[in-house]
């Protein structure tokens, strides 16, 4: 398995990775997420990484996306979001979305981002060392229809947060039905 930076020439396979891993009710709304961070006029420190199998024709078989947030009143606190991530049905329960998570968060540590946020199923991102209890300290730009979904992972010793933030998202992530 390899992991690489994805391109705009991969936009067609993760269109096919998002429509085929998530269920019919939005599947067509998180693969146009996914496309428009391969676009990233709006972010320049967005990660948008693919995990490429030999196994399938070396074509993109997951996808991972990081996107810096906009700290309202702490400008000396640093934040990326990782949202979405998929992995083809049919190669998922193989460690390649852990591989993708994994190589973004080594990425980030080296950026000196000081924290990820991440909504999605807890028993998975605990593994990686995600929080219920620390994201209560990022209040969301909408109201969660699942609120133990909302997780961080602090990955920098030297930045410290003591009371809750407001945050702003990059612009594909504005969207109320997304959370």
């Amino acid at each position: 398995m390899k992991i690489r930076k994805a391109e705009p020439s991969d936009a067609e396979w993760i269109r096919r990775i998002y429509l085929e891993a998530f269920e019919p009710n939005e599947n067509a709304l998180i693969a146009d997420l996914a496309i428009k961070f391969l676009h990233q006029d709006f972010d320049s420190e967005a990660l948008n990484l693919v995990a490429i199998s030999e196994n399938v024709e070396l074509q993109p078989v997951g996808h991972v996306a990081f996107s810096q947030v906009r700290i309202q009143s702490n400008t000396e606190i640093t934040a990326q979001i990782l949202a979405p991530l998929a992995v083809l049905p049919e190669v998922q329960n193989q460690g390649i979305g852990s591989l993708l998570i994994k190589t973004g968060l080594k990425e980030l540590s080296h950026r000196e981002a000081g924290f990820v946020l991440v909504y999605g199923d807890p028993e998975y991102y605990r593994r990686f060392g995600f929080d219920t209890e620390l994201a209560k300290l990022f209040i969301p730009p909408f109201e969660l229809k699942y609120p133990e979904g909302w997780q961080t992972l602090k990955i920098s010793d030297t930045q410290t947060i003591s009371q809750p933030v407001e945050f702003k998202c990059v612009s594909p992530l504005n969207q109320p039905e997304l959370w």
